[in-house]
């Protein structure tokens, strides 16, 4: 991310859609997944789309499905979804007064998510193992998306 200067209207639309692309994959990751005793992150993506669109940029089709590891965890899934919003306030504040639209930082849901989901992460895992590689899988999925940008923007 660090490739984007996030208070231009091309870098912050490169964040965007990044973010957009991502959580995609990830919200049908969700979307298909048993019930579990705390629900899924709130879905943001038509908050990023609404910004996207404000800024004077379509989102691009939604990049390839999530790969979950086999023994996937969905609370290390939500951990990492959920703890982004910590960072969405941080470039929050150093965006404003730049004239790009905010909704999707500005969102408050994943924040609160992120109170309401403690508890849960403190239960046992089935196998620590399974959360790590699952915050890892999660991670991977967003890099990937991050570096496919970035090398259409070099070319």
């Amino acid at each position: 991310m660090n490739s984007c200067d996030l208070r231009t209207v091309e870098g912050f639309g490169r964040f965007l859609t990044i973010q957009y692309q991502a959580r995609c994959g990830i919200d049908a990751w969700f979307a298909a997944q048993p019930e579990t005793a705390f629900a899924p992150p709130p879905p943001v993506t038509d908050l990023l789309a609404r910004d996207l669109h404000d800024l004077g940029c379509n989102p691009h089709p939604p990049a390839p499905d999530f790969a979950a590891p086999a023994e996937c965890d969905p609370r290390a899934v939500a951990w990492v979804v959920a703890g982004s919003s910590l960072g969405n306030r941080s470039i929050l504040s150093d965006v404003c007064g730049h004239g790009l639209p905010t909704s999707f930082l500005e969102h408050q849901g994943l924040f609160a998510y992120w109170r309401d989901l403690l508890p849960h992460l403190s239960a046992a895992a089935p196998a620590p193992t399974s959360s790590i590689a699952s915050a890892q899988a999660v991670f991977a999925h967003f890099l990937a998306i991050a570096g496919d940008r970035i090398e259409r923007k070099a070319a």
